[in-house]
């Protein structure tokens, strides 16, 4: 265990954090810090809850066992300084250059503001003080100004253009952050001075510090709707910014609501805007309106005039507005901005215009998508970007579409969940007897991902579990299939599942005699030999495509590099039992759709009109008059039963990869 240090450094707008040596380690396994402080003598303090689960899950809760640790470096003696109580002392307090000092000073003059004492004295001592001096001076005299109450307007609006960045932010701040997020757009424009917006705007036009932007930007949220673009326009003009961590993305959150509410402003941002990001997010906002804005064909008209990238820009984000959708009425303006494109040869431009002409009804774009998904002598891209254009809007022959690239091995599993859309048990039958010969290998979980889609395809695939060569071997079906299957509920399809893969237990009481048993399995001893290598190759096999190891893998679940898992306990009781602890953003949501299929997996974004839907294998765009039902369940995505399907050497290999302190090499 150890406690880190991270250094911050100026990056743009705000900071990157950069490891820096720990400042201490302890070989205490039942060392748990909680939290950092600095003391007013120069030491550090730990906080530190002392317990070997780091819930408070392994043993039980160990109330009697927290402890504070005080960690200094040479001599040093506690500061034993009266509390101020005059302005002098006052004075002196805040300019001591003990941090902690001056804290304690605000901190006094908060509580008497607070109790009413008249500071009138104190006050008077404080403005020379902001009007001069070095940057720390004046930032705690304004912090003790603000404290007292006597920070008004007329104090505070000279500085948004003062001459230290630091000293400006804080200005900026003080003035606004007393407004309320204003989301609705209902706070009336009387509300904030004019003179506040001008010379808002004005120090937005020449602001050179980025950091300063920062906070300008953040203010945009706190503003009505009806002054917002008076500050988004002169932010927006600053190209510098597009390349920034935080700005184009806080710019965007500022002027986004002004879809519904002011929208011919909002087509007026995208045309000066020099922040693309901006710009794609506001042609893929007016384009997701339920009722299309009436912006969005004014943006379309206005796209045709300018620059090219400003075109393709709009395009992207009418791309993204669209994406998972089946059917859409046209634009008006939409063939407008088609013909300005046709001179553009990238070839992604050609497919976004080619997909949303297939959405908008344009039967010579879907003879054109047709075309390409079944011509073999096309680019891979283009022809898998078109089947899943067709599986999107679902014409008439898809079937017959995707029964025909079924042995087309590059475009198989893409036509698998095509035919998903349709439920005919023949199908299921097909996709499961056809399993080892049109399947390479390592597509196949997707391929299984469809089979246990419905009910009747799940019956197919079990009824082809076996030991024979044309069989699907039992070790393909993982814990997460059997789950699938499982919920379904379907009284033959259980005793048909419990049959070929066994019993799958829900008691805590089963998990906990497991935990124990593993626990009594994997000594240490047993654990010395094991094939950390072979461990990995497990790993890969059955984790990787959700979790990040050592910096590899998926990114669907939470990276494993830093947690606990150097305890044996740790990792027992996570994936005997994943579902003990879900976070908010791990919860299953189990959707059922009009086509009868029933999909499982995290929601991690959605829209208006569609939702993103993140299963084992692929992310699903689904829009959301396709579901019938959601179940949002307090149960993992990381299915339980891991250890149950692999044999004792693989248990074993795999927990002592995963206690590893450092990547292993293949085998």
């Amino acid at each position: 265990t150890r406690l880190n240090q991270e250094v911050l450094e100026r990056d743009g707008s705000g900071y990157v954090g950069k490891h820096a040596p720990d400042l201490l380690q302890t070989s205490d396994k039942w060392f748990r810090g909680v939290e950092v402080i600095s003391g007013p003598d120069g030491a550090v303090y730990v906080a530190d809850w002392s317990d070997i689960g780091e819930c408070h899950d392994h043993d039980g809760v160990h109330r009697g066992s927290g402890r504070i640790y005080r960690f200094a470096h040479g001599n040093v003696t506690p500061i034993r300084e009266a509390l101020p109580e005059s302005p002098q002392q006052m004075m002196a307090a805040f300019s001591h250059p003990n941090i902690w000092v001056s804290r304690r000073a605000l901190h006094l003059v908060r509580e008497r503001a607070a109790a009413g004492v008249d500071q009138v004295a104190l006050v008077a001592a404080l403005r020379p003080m902001l009007a001069g001096g070095d940057t720390v001076t004046r930032l705690r005299a304004l912090w003790a100004l603000h404290a007292a109450g006597a920070t008004d307007p007329a104090l505070l609006q000279p500085l948004v253009s003062d001459a230290d960045r630091h000293v400006r932010r804080w200005g900026i701040r003080l003035l606004t952050d007393a407004m309320l997020l204003h989301r609705q757009g209902q706070r009336s424009v009387s509300d904030v001075a004019p003179v506040l917006i001008t010379a808002l705007a004005q120090q937005a036009e020449r602001e050179s510090d980025l950091s300063v932007r920062l906070v300008l930007a953040s203010t945009l949220q706190r503003l009505p709707h009806a002054v917002r673009p008076v500050l988004a326009r002169p932010l927006l003009s600053h190209a510098a910014d597009a390349t920034d961590h935080n700005l184009p993305l806080m710019y965007w959150y500022g002027v986004k609501d002004l879809a519904t509410t002011q929208p011919a402003a909002l087509v007026g941002l995208a045309t000066l805007s020099q922040v693309p990001l901006v710009r794609r997010n506001i042609a893929r906002r007016l384009a997701e309106l339920p009722a299309y804005s009436p912006g969005l064909d004014e943006l379309l008209l206005v796209a045709t005039a300018q620059p090219m990238a400003f075109r393709t820009e709009v395009l992207a984000g009418m791309a993204e507005a669209f994406k998972g959708v089946s059917k859409a009425a046209k634009p008006p303006a939409w063939d407008a901005l088609v013909e300005s494109l046709q001179t553009n040869t990238d070839s992604s431009v050609g497919k976004q215009v080619r997909e949303l002409d297939t959405v908008f009804g344009d039967g010579r774009a879907l003879a054109e998508t047709k075309r390409l998904a079944l011509d073999r002598q096309e680019d891979l891209g283009h022809r898998r970007a078109a089947l899943q254009s067709l599986i999107n809007i679902r014409p008439d022959d898809l079937r017959a579409i995707c029964e025909q690239l079924i042995q087309d091995s590059d475009l198989n599993v893409l036509a698998a969940r095509g035919l998903s859309q349709f439920d005919d048990p023949a199908i299921g039958e097909m996709l499961a007897k056809n399993y080892r010969r049109f399947f390479r290998a390592h597509v196949r979980p997707e391929l299984l991902a469809v089979l246990v889609s419905r009910v009747s395809f799940a019956k197919a695939l079990l009824a082809q579990v076996g030991d024979g060569a044309d069989k699907i071997p039992r070790g393909d079906i993982l814990p997460f299939h059997a789950r699938a299957m499982h919920n379904f509920k379907d009284p033959d399809l259980t005793k048909q599942l419990t049959a070929l893969w066994g019993v799958v237990r829900d008691s805590s009481q089963d998990k906990a005699q497991l935990i124990a048993a593993l626990t009594q399995k994997l000594t240490p001893e047993v654990l010395s030999k094991a094939d950390q290598s072979q461990g990995r190759l497990v790993y890969t096999t059955h984790c990787a495509s959700c979790h990040q190891l050592y910096g590899q893998g998926g990114k669907i679940g939470p990276d494993l590099t830093g947690a606990g898992r150097h305890e044996l306990s740790y990792i027992l009781e996570n994936v005997v039992d994943p579902s003990g602890v879900v976070a908010a953003d791990f919860r299953l949501a189990i959707l059922t759709l009009k086509d009868g299929r029933v999909l499982s997996g995290i929601i991690p974004e959605q829209s208006e009109r569609t939702v993103l839907l993140q299963t084992m294998t692929e992310r699903l765009t689904i829009e959301k008059s396709e579901i019938t039902d959601t179940q949002l369940v307090n149960q993992s995505l990381m299915p339980e039963g891991l250890f149950q399907t692999l044999t004792d050497t693989q248990v074993r290999d795999l927990v002592a990869y995963l206690m590893s302190k450092q990547q292993m090499p293949w085998p």
